[in-house]
């Protein structure tokens, strides 16, 4: 059991901790420092720094390290770390075990900026390499999604899958909208909601980057089907812009969502896809209908081209041949 202890010579617990940490690491040739302990502290130092939701991904990576949280920094060798990559579950893909083990790396670096020691051995680490065939990108087409979209009866959630598809929100960026984002022509993204942090309802934080944050122009579509809501919504008493749009003064749930895409794909006969799919749906709509990929990135809010590029760039070879039609004129 962890007890608090008050010392008369740190003010802080924060000059404390960095005490016991600097006495541990006094003698590189003596250290004595476990991977959890190294946890702990990174956590201490980042709980004030990160998202919520960061310290939930930062705990799901810690809890994979498995036994290899006990052992100290300095005992860990090539042998332990090969021996615990190969005890990881097969069925896991390599990009998911490797954000494990770069998780790893990220705490023997933090280690190494903090108290100038870093494991040479898990500095070294080689990642798992992928040698799966790519699997196809699950996305709708617009027929599809017409049929997905007329399954479902209630306007809130038709409004809801009609913004993501045509919109290509993060659904937590969906999720987060209130009336006051909405003028009409545009919706203004610059918030996202999560469900996931224990003990709280949701949470509402800053998008995942600064390039999250932007103005979309949106589709008749979109503008229909919001209208309707929002005309439906003004008629309920106590009303409010500050409202979730997709439904009161409450977001929507999660598992709520989910089953009513299960039951409208079931209804519909068509393929299962993820619900982030419906962005990558509005991606390759996009690029379908000729806009090049530094517009595609900006209405989607990536941070970066690069992550365009290499997400969509087996529906922009597709544009190759039309690239050449242009230059025979």
């Amino acid at each position: 059991k962890y007890k608090k202890k008050y010392s008369k010579y740190y003010l802080t617990k924060t000059e404390a901790q960095d005490a016991e940490m600097r006495y541990k690491l006094k003698d590189e040739g003596e250290i004595k420092i476990s991977i959890k302990e190294l946890y702990y502290d990174f956590i201490d130092y980042k709980k004030n720094k990160v998202k919520p939701s960061s310290l939930l991904v930062f705990n799901k990576n810690y809890t994979k390290l498995s036994d290899l949280k006990y052992y100290d920094l300095k005992k860990i060798n090539l042998k332990i770390l090969e021996s615990w990559k190969n005890k990881m579950n097969p069925n896991n893909s390599p990009i998911y075990k490797n954000k494990i083990l770069k998780f790893l790396k990220g705490l023997n670096n933090y280690c190494y900026k903090m108290y100038n020691y870093k494991n040479q051995y898990i500095d070294r680490l080689e990642l798992f390499r992928d040698t799966r065939i790519k699997e196809e990108m699950k996305i709708y087409s617009v027929d599809e999604f017409n049929k997905f979209i007329s399954k479902i009866d209630k306007l809130n959630y038709k409004a809801l899958f009609t913004v993501l598809f045509y919109c290509g929100l993060r659904y937590g960026e969906a999720i987060a909208l209130n009336w006051n984002d909405y003028n009409g022509k545009t919706l203004r993204i610059n918030k996202t909601l999560s469900n996931k942090i224990k003990g709280e309802n949701y949470t509402i934080t800053t998008p995942k980057t600064s390039s999250s944050i932007r103005t979309i122009p949106v589709s008749c579509a979109v503008k229909d089907i919001l209208n309707k809501l929002y005309e439906h919504n003004y008629k309920i008493i106590g009303f409010r812009k500050n409202w979730f749009i997709f439904r009161d003064v409450i977001p929507l749930k999660d598992t709520t969502v989910q089953k009513i895409k299960k039951k409208a794909i079931e209804d519909a006969g068509i393929k299962t896809i993820r619900i982030h799919d419906f962005r990558h749906s509005c991606a390759s709509l996009l690029i379908s209908k000729g806009a090049n990929a530094v517009v595609v990135a900006k209405y989607l809010g990536h941070s970066d081209i690069k992550m365009t590029l290499n997400t969509y760039s087996h529906l922009l070879e597709n544009d190759m041949q039309k690239i050449v039609d242009h230059l025979n004129f």
